[in-house]
């Protein structure tokens, strides 16, 4: 997912914005548009994220069918990301003076814009209806160049729903079977962490420094996009351990600490 939404979506609608119509009401010249942009089809996109197999006109949207068939990604990470997503792809969007015009074309008829993600026989809608443009528009332009530019995640990591973040360090943590867990607490993301069952909390006061100094050295840029999230969004990291005996023990990063290890 690095360095996805900017690199293909801003380049397909540009595709599309850039096709010549004469004048028409806007209904007729978004149709004509779409249908010049799907003689082009399909177009393999960056970095290994599929391809647009078509572009359609629909009752109430312009549809792009998307097949990530042939790469890492999966629908079940999309499925748990949507609103990450929406968001990315709006921010991709909005980011290019040529995009953002045919956005407005089209919120000014109250169209929405679908991508409709296939993985085999399956197939995954995210909308972005033409209020949620229309919201982002206001927002302006997202502040990604105030970061570094060889940062991949932060496109992602300025869209991020901090809840669906929640959810993916949960199922990182199911597969690696590592029986921790993640939630939200205020402005703070806490990865609780049990113990071996012959281990106590208490052992661990005389190694704050050296713990944390352990986990501060996992923060690298490009490395887990929980952490460029955490940054960019001003949520701290606490590892919160815990034992069989009702102990526990918080060793806490802050949102500054994460941004200057990011490089921020």
């Amino acid at each position: 997912m690095k360095n996805l939404f900017e690199k293909t979506f801003v380049a397909l609608l540009l595709l599309i914005a850039l096709v010549s119509v004469s004048s028409c009401d806007e209904s007729t010249k978004l149709q004509v548009m779409v249908a010049a942009a799907d003689k082009e089809c399909p177009m393999v996109l960056e970095g290994n994220t599929g391809t647009i197999t078509s572009i359609k006109y629909e009752e109430d949207a312009v549809v792009y069918y998307w097949d990530i068939s042939s790469t890492e990604m999966s629908l079940d990470q999309i499925k748990l990301m949507p609103n990450t997503m929406k968001k990315c792809m709006l921010m991709g969007l909005l980011d290019d003076e040529e995009t953002l015009e045919l956005v407005q074309d089209i919120c000014k008829i109250n169209k929405n814009i679908i991508y409709r993600v296939k993985s085999g026989p399956e197939s995954y809608d995210l909308k972005l209806t033409s209020s949620e443009m229309q919201n982002e528009i206001a927002k302006g332009k997202s502040n990604k160049n105030i970061y570094p530019k060889d940062n991949e995640n932060i496109e992602v990591a300025l869209a991020a729903d901090m809840n669906e973040i929640v959810n993916l360090v949960n199922i990182k943590a199911d597969e690696e079977d590592e029986g921790a867990t993640c939630m939200l607490e205020g402005k703070n993301l806490i990865i609780v962490i049990p113990l071996d069952s012959d281990c106590e909390v208490a052992d661990m006061y005389d190694s704050l420094e050296e713990i944390k100094s352990t986990l501060m050295e996992e923060i690298k840029p490009n490395e887990d996009l929980t952490y460029e999230a955490c940054a960019v969004q001003g949520y701290g990291q606490t590892f919160r351990y815990t034992d069989d005996f009702g102990g526990k023990f918080d060793i806490n990063i802050t949102s500054s600490e994460i941004k200057r290890k990011l490089g921020f």
